[in-house]
C-alpha cells in the first residue's frame, strides 16, 4: 500500500513545470481532470469557475456583487457626520451614535468600522496640526525669555 489514504493513481501527465501532477487520475482514466484531451477547453474553464465559486462559499467568503444589500441613508449618513466633524469632541459624540446605532442593528457592522477608520484617521490629523501649532509658539517663546519662562510656570 502507498502512503497516500487511497489506493487510486496519480494522473500520469507532468505540470507546466515539468513535474508529475499531483492529482488523482479521473475513474478509468490515466489523468485527471485538468490534463484530460478529452475534455473540451471551455468545459474545463466553466467547471474551474463554478468550483472556484463553490470554495469560496464554503470557506465563508461573500461575493461584493451587485447583489450585495446596499447601505441604509441612515447609516451614509452617520460615515458623513464623522467625515464632517471637526473638533475631537465632534468625533467622539458621532462615533457614540454611530456605536449605538450598530448595536441596534441599524447600521451594519462594516460600517461602522469605516467610521472609526475615519475617526482615527482624523483624530491623527489634529494631533499632527496641535504638535505644529505648538512646536510654533514654543519657537515664539523661545524669542521672549521673560514669556518663556512665565510659560514655564518660573514667574
Amino acid at each position: 500500500m502507498s502512503d497516500d489514504s487511497t489506493d487510486a493513481p496519480k494522473c500520469g501527465a507532468l505540470t507546466k513545470a515539468g513535474a508529475p501532477c499531483r492529482t488523482y487520475a479521473r475513474p478509468g482514466q490515466s489523468t485527471c481532470y485538468s490534463h484530460a484531451t478529452d475534455i473540451a477547453p471551455e468545459v474545463k474553464r466553466a467547471a474551474r469557475a463554478r468550483g472556484g465559486h463553490a470554495t469560496a462559499h464554503a470557506k465563508g467568503h461573500t461575493p461584493t456583487a451587485p447583489d450585495t444589500p446596499s447601505v441604509s441613508a441612515d447609516a451614509l449618513e452617520l460615515v458623513a457626520e464623522v467625515q464632517r466633524a471637526s473638533s475631537p469632541g465632534e468625533i467622539a459624540a458621532s462615533l457614540t451614535k454611530v456605536y449605538a446605532a450598530v448595536l441596534r442593528g441599524a447600521v451594519p457592522a462594516r460600517v461602522g468600522a469605516v467610521c472609526a477608520q475615519l475617526a482615527n484617521a482624523a483624530i491623527k490629523a489634529f494631533q499632527a496640526d496641535v504638535s505644529a501649532r505648538l512646536k510654533r509658539l514654543e519657537k515664539k517663546l523661545d524669542q521672549h525669555p521673560e514669556l518663556r519662562r512665565a510659560w514655564d510656570g518660573e514667574c
